[in-house]
């Protein structure tokens, strides 16, 4: 649980990250990190990654190509995994120390994107809930595809936000984001990053209300790293059209794959 995390005032650091010197950043990530309002309390947790994800809550809006947040993100993920790396028996220092480089330099990275969020009141799309596509007849999942592919940046965030708005366990809002990109490995895959490292740094700050600041950065993002008019992009979609039950059923079983035991070789 991050509940003392949650807690602490961050608006010092967050001017500094908006305002300050490089210099002055550090000093309040070393501040901020060894505060003794948390090392008196968390001798054996990691804090760094809580700390991140709430910066990267206000970074999202300030992160115009994706990977500001991907970057937290990542570094969060590693600051979890410190406690794995063995220390020298003549060495011993708290997580928080050990965390500090990784925090710093993280924060550093972060700057110019809080620095660009700092004064902005983000404006969220009205949501189009499930229940209004009952009409149509469509699904939530064909018309994310269709938003998608279209590259229409605005029915992808207002289908998000639908989703969100109806109290959907965030594991649906994880899977609805997936299965609309699955059916495409553009640019790298890139798509298919910034959703997992958006999702995986509001895990760190256990989403809730917090969820619309990655939703907000996630859609056009993602529609950005996409190109639906390349031949590959065109035929996938209009398969997609003609049989979404299918393409649903194959994104399954794409999911189970890697579950299941690896074939014996054939004997000759």
């Amino acid at each position: 649980m991050a509940l003392l995390e949650m807690r602490v005032d961050l608006s010092k650091l967050i001017d500094t990250l908006a305002t300050g010197s490089n210099e002055q950043i550090v000093e309040a990530a070393r501040e901020h990190l060894l505060s003794s309002e948390l090392v008196g309390h968390v001798q054996n947790r990691e804090i760094a990654d809580v700390l991140l994800g709430r910066v990267g809550m206000v970074a999202a809006h300030g992160d115009t190509d994706g990977h500001i947040i991907t970057t937290l993100a990542a570094a969060a993920m590693l600051a979890r995994l410190l406690h794995t790396i063995p220390q020298p028996l003549d060495d011993q220092i708290s997580l928080q120390q050990r965390a500090l480089p990784l925090f710093a330099q993280a924060l550093l990275f972060a700057a110019p994107a809080v620095r660009a969020a700092h004064n902005i009141q983000p404006e969220y799309p009205e949501p189009l809930f499930p229940s209004g596509l009952l009409q149509s007849g469509t699904t939530v999942n064909e018309k994310l595809h269709e938003a998608i592919y279209g590259n229409d940046a605005l029915l992808t965030e207002r289908l998000l936000f639908g989703l969100y708005g109806t109290g959907a366990d965030y594991r649906t809002l994880q899977v609805r984001t997936y299965d609309g990109i699955a059916t495409t490995f553009q640019n790298a895959g890139h798509p298919l990053m910034f959703a997992v490292r958006g999702y995986q740094l509001l895990d760190t700050v256990e989403w809730g209300n917090r969820a619309p600041n990655i939703i907000h950065w996630l859609a056009p993002i993602s529609l950005s790293s996409l190109r639906p008019t390349s031949r590959l992009g065109s035929r996938l979609f209009a398969s997609i059209q003609l049989s979404p039950r299918i393409a649903s059923s194959l994104f399954a079983n794409a999911c189970l794959l890697p579950r299941m035991p690896a074939p014996c070789h054939y004997r000759s």
